[in-house]
């Protein structure tokens, strides 16, 4: 007999938690699963054909959906392949700048598939010291690293407006999902870490959202029994921790947060970094694939 289905409809986000709850007996016992790629719909419908498409969106009875203002066309689209009887539950996409203000795609050549995830001021500091012709080959780590801590801490902005910002976004977002995540986002900022780069929320973060989904969508009778599965699968589970950046020593300190330190070791792919050797390889436009 064919079991419902549940739908998991988000960006990287979304590969944790339906990885996660996989994994859950009870859940998956009661339900079969489907993951779609947020604004990858066509490629769905495209790789299964229209009508393989909707065969197997047939038995979605419950949607978990990013929020955000990304795809608004293909979200219309994808409700037409849902029965209309479905549950949809919104959670909203986590992002975080108060931790990396100097956070920016990297606009220099090949810089984006090396660092997704740049800097700024690292990217200024590679222009004003002979990045674009080669000549920065020749300058110390030492120079470029005093440049870039230089500039560092005559821009760092108010850490604490920079918060507020980040939740009013936050609260704005809760504003268009059925789960909130501000307050839980807010109250453990400084206490653990929730974000391993300003769009890459860790498993503290994730797993919270896939409790409060758990929850909302178990049969009552099973729930607590699935919530105790997910406690257990989530027990030392990092999360997509395969790039992270480090924090700004700087940023430690004024925030006070409790989870790291300026000596602290962060992984980019294969690579361990501390603080300034990321910098410094950010800045030379190191290949770190």
């Amino acid at each position: 007999m064919t079991k419902p289905k549940l739908l998991v409809y988000a960006n990287c986000q979304g590969d944790e938690i339906d990885g996660l709850v996989r994994r859950l007996p009870t859940m998956s016992g009661l339900f079969d699963y489907e993951r779609i790629f947020l604004g990858s719909l066509h490629e769905f419908i495209d790789a299964h054909g229209e009508a393989g498409a909707r065969d197997r969106l047939n038995d979605v009875v419950a949607v978990w959906e990013q929020s955000s203002q990304a795809s608004e066309q293909e979200r219309v689209l994808i409700r037409d392949f849902v029965p209309r009887q479905a549950r949809w539950l919104r959670f909203p996409a986590l992002t975080c700048s108060t931790l990396w203000p100097f956070g920016v795609s990297d606009n220099r050549p090949c810089g984006y598939e090396r660092y997704a995830y740049s800097d700024m001021l690292a990217m200024r500091v590679w222009r004003e010291c002979g990045g674009p012709d080669g000549t920065i080959d020749s300058r110390s780590d030492e120079e470029l690293f005093d440049r870039y801590m230089t500039l560092s801490s005559r821009m760092l902005p108010d850490l604490e407006r920079t918060l507020e910002r980040d939740m009013l976004q936050w609260t704005q977002r809760d504003r268009d999902c059925d789960l909130p995540m501000a307050d839980f986002l807010h109250a453990n900022l400084r206490e653990q870490q929730l974000f391993y780069t300003v769009g890459r929320a860790s498993w503290v973060a994730n797993g919270e959202m896939t409790r409060q989904l758990v929850a909302a969508t178990a049969p009552a009778e099973s729930r607590d029994d699935i919530l105790g599965e997910l406690a257990a699968a989530s027990a030392g589970c990092l999360g997509n921790d395969t790039l992270s950046i480090p924090v700004h020593p700087m940023i430690i300190e004024r925030l006070g947060l409790k989870w790291t330190n300026a000596s602290a070791i962060w992984h980019w792919n294969s690579y361990e970094f501390d603080f300034r050797t990321w910098v410094l390889r950010c800045v030379r436009l190191v290949d770190c694939m």
